[in-house]
């Protein structure tokens, strides 16, 4: 079992809706595979909910382009109605069908299709700022909300394996620092 998932998407030529992609190639470099498995995409598909529903847990991250710009916000998911997971799908062209996965229902497909999902899922995401035609974030995403999200997802993987050793009596790393657990709530953040 995979201990927590990165399942991040975003288009690359679209400005701040890379904001995933980035995030994802950060915690490449500064997280262990051991304790991070990250998938990044330009979008999310039903394929990955196999991937999903073998993790203990997963942090799904993407720009939000209904949140304030620059907001960085971790939000706790429940999956859709089981009924929900395919609904629409065969109706949708082969082109359409994979822009109507939602986090939700990625969930909602793991747990019809496998059997199983994770322990929590976790939405991390970030206000966009613009949405034109570049391949570089806003200078706001990429100084502020970027490295923010980064410490934010650092946290919650440092809960999650207290957390989990809770769970399974292991100890927790002598070396590491105390999770701040106490803070593990889900919620929006501004980024100055």
């Amino acid at each position: 079992m995979t201990e927590m998932l990165l399942l991040a998407c975003g288009n690359p030529l679209r400005g701040d809706d890379e904001f995933g992609l980035h995030l994802a190639a950060a915690a490449r470099e500064r997280f262990s595979a051991e304790h991070l498995r990250v998938l990044a995409a330009q979008q999310w598909t039903p394929e990955m909910a196999a991937e999903i529903a073998h993790a203990r847990g997963v942090v799904f991250a993407d720009a939000a382009v209904t949140s304030p710009a620059g907001e960085v916000m971790l939000n706790l998911l429940e999956p859709a109605d089981g009924s929900d997971c395919t609904q629409g799908l065969q109706s949708a062209s082969p082109l359409r069908a994979s822009h109507h996965m939602t986090p939700e229902r990625l969930l909602a497909c793991a747990q019809a299709w496998y059997g199983c999902q994770p322990q929590r899922a976790y939405l991390l995401a970030a206000g966009a700022v613009t949405m034109e035609c570049t391949e570089e974030l806003s200078p706001r995403l990429r100084e502020h909300a970027l490295p923010f999200a980064l410490a934010m997802l650092e946290r919650l993987l440092d809960c999650e394996r207290e957390i989990a050793c809770g769970d399974e009596g292991c100890e927790p790393d002598a070396d590491a620092p105390a999770a701040p657990c106490a803070s593990r709530a889900a919620g929006s953040f501004q980024v100055h």
